[in-house]
């Protein structure tokens, strides 16, 4: 099943927010309600098109020697991308990869999250998956986990998870570990 996602950027002072919406999760609420009234931010979208980014030359050129990302780490060639293309752009496809849209505003994951549906397909670690799938099907079988699973299975297998890993008392256990290290990673 393919999901789309729509753009709405609205100015707001000298800022662009920007919303993402499940374009099936908008025609399922529009559908169940008797009214198909369109909400307002939809009536504003803008097409995925039009949000901001480099073309694959010049990404080729830039990332090429003494190119403008030439020798910069993740990090710096995230803060240069945005400096030029704003708090949203887009990453052309390359390799038969989708686009990559990098937001640096935190209201956007939540619309993201919110509005994706009951069956979420997010990038995963696809060499994992293909390692448990092709690799070794007969140690892991059918079962995906959180981080590998889409669609159905995830939302399966989250429903069984959620009851152990959102409980107060199963957080506590691992608070200490989990926050030793985050702080060594925060020192490297």
């Amino acid at each position: 099943m393919l999901m789309r996602r729509c753009c709405l950027m609205k100015p707001i002072g000298c800022i662009r927010s920007v919303r993402w919406r499940n374009v099936q999760a908008q025609a399922q609420r529009n559908t169940a309600t008797a009214e198909h009234v369109i909400d307002p931010e939809w009536a504003t979208a803008k097409p995925y098109k039009s949000i901001p980014g480099p073309t694959l030359w010049q990404l080729f050129r830039g990332f090429s020697k003494g190119g403008c990302y030439d020798g910069l780490n993740l990090i710096e060639l995230h803060i240069r991308l945005r400096r030029e293309y704003g708090d949203i752009y887009r990453i052309p496809a390359a390799m038969g990869r989708a686009d990559v849209v990098m937001s640096f505003a935190p209201e956007d994951f939540e619309k993201v999250f919110r509005t994706e549906g009951q069956y979420p397909v997010r990038r995963s670690f696809e060499t994992m998956t293909y390692y448990r799938q092709q690799v070794r099907p007969e140690i892991f079988g059918e079962l995906g986990g959180l981080v590998t699973s889409q669609g159905e299975s995830w939302q399966k297998m989250r429903r069984i998870c959620n009851p152990v890993l959102l409980n107060p008392k199963t957080v506590k256990v691992y608070v200490e570990q989990m926050d030793a290290v985050s702080l060594e990673f925060m020192e490297m």
